[in-house]
């Protein structure tokens, strides 16, 4: 005698593939957003450290300009460094104000901070016309006793994507080649 064994079919999903496609489902989108705004972070991050090494430049090469300058005009080869304020030969430091062409001198109180511009120009200046401090510029110019001066510019932020305080730091050796 034949036994019949019935079979049943079922019309739908059970609950283990239902919930296996779903985790497959949530994993294909998840990871691509998860890599796309880490990519983002990590842009914004990047402008803002380029922009760091430019404003750190930037004060380098006003020194270096600034002693060129002296020269051409015929003063003696160590005149542009009794020209800087103090504060640039000591630890507070200094920072080039980019609007008025001159340097300004950093004190615990006055630090240099610097705010972007807001008459529509892309430059930083130490004046805050209302914006937030965004970066902070001390430039360091030692003399060895060889005629050799170092320069050194810092330029920190608070950048979004790490926690604390970044710094780059831009170092520049200069000589009297005019002696």
């Amino acid at each position: 005698m034949k036994t019949r064994i019935s079979q049943q079919h079922s019309l739908g999903f059970s609950l283990v593939e239902t919930l296996v496609a779903i985790s497959i489902l949530l994993l294909v989108i998840i990871v691509p957003l998860r890599i796309a705004s880490q990519s983002i972070l990590s842009s914004a991050f990047s402008r803002q450290e380029m922009t760091a090494v430019f404003l750190a430049e930037e004060s380098t090469e006003a020194i270096v300009r600034l002693r060129d300058n002296d020269a051409l005009d015929g003063g003696s080869t160590t005149s542009w460094y009794s020209s800087l304020p103090a504060t640039c030969k000591t630890s507070t430091g200094c920072s080039y104000n980019v609007s008025t062409g001159s340097f300004v001198s950093c004190s615990p109180t006055t630090s240099c901070d610097l705010y972007a511009s807001t008459s529509g120009s892309s430059y930083y200046t130490h004046t805050s016309n209302g914006t937030t401090a965004v970066y902070n510029r001390k430039t360091v110019v030692t003399e060895s006793p060889t005629g050799e001066y170092n320069v050194t510019s810092t330029v920190s932020w608070t950048a979004g994507v790490v926690s604390g305080v970044v710094s780059v730091a831009v170092t520049t050796r200069i000589y009297n080649q005019y002696e």
